[in-house]
């Protein structure tokens, strides 16, 4: 996928040459999956948009960007990264974007961006340069920002001690006043000398209007570990004071959320293989539990992408060397002969036996019943009286099947065993375990696709699994599901 993002510093600025923050950094760590121009519109005027799946402008709303090349831009997929705190926008303006990057919820709530399907918290500082350092204090308090009326930077003087001001010297007036009083000032230091100021000082003090900016700089100051003080009528920034440290990690994740939404959004026909083809540009973690031989009654076997990393679970052991087969080829599939469970011993599973399959002594479908359960799918003797009905005009009975079973041990791993950074898509066909499959994978993550089969389960788990699915649109049909993440 092939992405640009338009932003707007001119070469007299010292970012021109210089910008690194929690942004940047997570793009930098995007661009390991995603091919992606950063273009300086200052001094890059010709674009090509035609190359770009997703263009992304970082500015206001409606800002001067988008309307310098909003004709170029027809039915195009655009995205913003929304630079401002002070803009309320208009339905007709919402509907310009078909991604919205948010960077407070307090912001989420003022410009009611509930009115956009699509809109998600994206923000973050690089924590792997903002960290505490083992260094002397030479200040009592820091201010970091454009020294400019909206940042308040004169209410510093209220505080004793040494202070320093560091940030572009925009009201020279109020510079004066700072300097007059013995403030130190710093027009402009790289993020790693950034990161040296805090740790030498022993206070962040952000006493920006509420529309003044200051985001940033909270998270900054307290993942270097000193204390922050903002103004009490400032409420965007209380919810930094208290939230978690956003990484850039976490920043490039949600910005990846909000691409993947987009997709999924855009599907008329949701179908677990049309979601499988849309998304097949996307670098993507797949983990399938249950893969038999990787192909038999296997959607995913011809919809697989060379741009996922795929990992699948077989248990069986006969099986498990079909599936290696059937995937030699296939260099970002990782095959585990194992069974996901809520721990690492073994269990014993109930099979078909292998000669019995060879020998077609059971229907080809019996490949794809093993189970931890012989009581409530087609190895037990209840399900021939219920739904296993429907096999009686084609001569089976439970007594066709039941001489073919083994019980067998297996080998059983953990999901933090498994140790994926992340899951997009799940699949899990395990005839009867799926609820715990479900269950163990969501307590580590989120996936946005979950596909598995529903029909082997008892009517308390699916009540259960129904709970446990509330974040997620799911569709039932015959025999499986398919249950996709909602945007909340």
């Amino acid at each position: 996928m092939n992405i640009c993002i338009l932003y707007y510093i001119e070469n007299t600025s010292l970012k021109y040459l210089n910008w690194h923050d929690g942004f940047t950094k997570s793009i930098e760590l995007l661009s390991n999956k995603y091919n992606i121009d950063m273009i300086n519109v200052y001094d890059n005027t010709n674009i090509n948009f035609d190359k770009y799946n997703l263009i992304f402008f970082k500015e206001s709303f409606n800002g001067k960007i988008y309307n310098k090349y909003k004709n170029n831009l027809k039915k195009k997929s655009l995205g913003l990264f929304i630079s401002s705190s002070n803009i309320i926008p208009t339905d007709n303006v919402l509907k310009i974007y078909d991604i919205l990057f948010y960077e407070t919820h307090w912001y989420y709530n003022y410009a009611k961006l509930h009115r956009h399907k699509n809109s998600i918290h994206a923000f973050g500082i690089d924590t792997d340069i903002m960290k505490k350092i083992d260094i002397q204090k030479e200040y009592d308090v820091i201010f970091v920002g454009n020294i400019c009326n909206y940042k308040r930077p004169l209410k510093l003087l209220s505080i004793p001690g040494k202070k320093i001001c560091l940030g572009f010297q925009s009201d020279k007036a109020i510079v004066k006043i700072l300097k007059d009083n013995n403030v130190e000032i710093k027009d402009f230091v790289t993020y790693q000398e950034l990161s040296s100021y805090y740790n030498k000082s022993k206070l962040a003090y952000i006493p920006c209007e509420i529309h003044g900016g200051g985001e940033r700089a909270v998270l900054e100051a307290r993942s270097c570990n000193i204390e922050v003080k903002i103004e009490n009528d400032n409420n965007k920034l209380k919810e930094l004071i208290n939230s978690q440290i956003y990484s850039s990690k976490y920043y490039a994740e949600q910005i990846e959320k909000g691409i993947i939404f987009h997709i999924l959004n855009n599907i008329n026909n949701y179908t677990y293989e049309n979601i499988l083809s849309n998304l097949k540009y996307i670098n993507l973690n797949v983990l399938e539990i249950g893969g038999m031989d990787g192909k038999t009654f296997d959607p995913l076997y011809n919809n697989l992408s060379n741009k996922w990393n795929v990992t699948i679970l077989e248990p069986i052991y006969f099986q498990f060397k079909k599936l290696e087969n059937n995937y030699k080829n296939r260099k970002n599939v990782f095959l585990i002969n194992k069974a996901l469970n809520y721990h690492n011993k073994k269990e014993y599973m109930y099979t078909i036996n292998e000669k019995s399959l060879i020998n077609n002594n059971v229907p080809l479908w019996a490949n794809g019943i093993s189970s931890f359960y012989n009581n409530r799918n087609s190895l037990g003797e209840e399900y021939w009286k219920t739904r296993g009905i429907v096999h009686q005009k084609n001569n089976l009975n439970y007594n066709s099947i039941r001489p073919h079973i083994n019980k067998i041990e297996v080998e059983c791993i953990t999901i933090s065993e498994i140790n994926l950074e992340n899951i997009h898509i799940l699949q899990s066909d395990t005839e009867g375990f799926d609820y715990n499959v479900i269950k163990i994978v969501l307590s580590k993550y989120k996936p946005f696709i979950i596909f598995f089969e529903w029909n082997n389960l008892p009517n308390d788990e699916l009540d259960k699994l129904k709970i446990l699915l509330s974040d997620y649109k799911t569709i039932y049909y015959k025999q499986d599901a398919l249950s996709i993440l909602k945007n909340t």
